[in-house]
């Protein structure tokens, strides 16, 4: 097909705590009012999400602490690329 590329850039900075990262995750993904803000609505929304039009990058990956909240987005996003091979 000859959709076009969705690319979704995520800076990782703006993962600070649960509410800002939810908050930015439901906006730039423009998931739906029900979402339900957490790390398992935010991979089941994603492996919903037609494969082949997205592409998700991250950047300021060096503000990730290991155990952090915004590391375990990027976890899960990246568990979700793989589960839906987006």
């Amino acid at each position: 097909g000859g959709k076009m590329m969705k690319t979704i850039v995520i800076d990782c900075a703006e993962l600070t705590d649960k509410e800002k990262a939810q908050s930015y995750l439901k906006n730039i993904f423009a998931f739906p009012e029900y979402y339900g803000c957490n790390l398992d609505a935010l991979y089941d929304m994603l492996t919903m999400l037609p494969q082949a039009e997205w592409k998700i990058t991250f950047t300021h990956e060096k503000a990730l602490k290991p155990e952090s909240y915004a590391m375990k987005v990027v976890e899960t996003i990246r568990e979700a690329i793989e589960d839906n091979q987006i």
